[in-house]
């Protein structure tokens, strides 16, 4: 499944990407992010493992109101992946953009990533 999670702690919420993702994928995910209830507030970690880009529903992709709905209920969101995928999936999430701030880590540095946003 190109998708697995969102998993939700305490202090952030998890998900993992590989293969290619589809719109509609994400926008199931998106829906079972538990960020209104209750409002507060939570970092987000987005680790890509064997991704492999986005489908090309190009039409699909340029829906954000489900970014519009979750950003006031994020703190901070990280990326880690092949660096390959940096300045793609930066685009992606609308780094620089968003009321929140993004980095992007090398896989290897997952620990890292972790510790960044906290």
């Amino acid at each position: 499944m190109p998708i697995q999670g969102p998993v939700e702690y305490e202090d952030r919420i998890e998900v993992n990407l590989s293969g290619i993702i589809s719109y509609a994928e994400l926008k199931q995910t998106l829906s079972q992010l538990h960020l209104k209830e209750p409002r507060i507030k939570k970092n987000v970690l987005i680790k890509l493992h064997g991704f492999n880009g986005w489908s090309h529903d190009a039409d699909e992709w340029s829906d954000i109101s489900t970014t519009e709905a979750t950003d006031p209920y994020i703190l901070k969101m990280v990326i880690v992946g092949d660096l390959k995928w940096k300045d793609p999936f930066e685009m992606f999430v609308l780094k620089g953009l968003r009321p929140f701030p993004i980095k992007y880590f090398p896989i290897e540095q997952e620990e890292l990533a972790k510790a960044w946003l906290e």
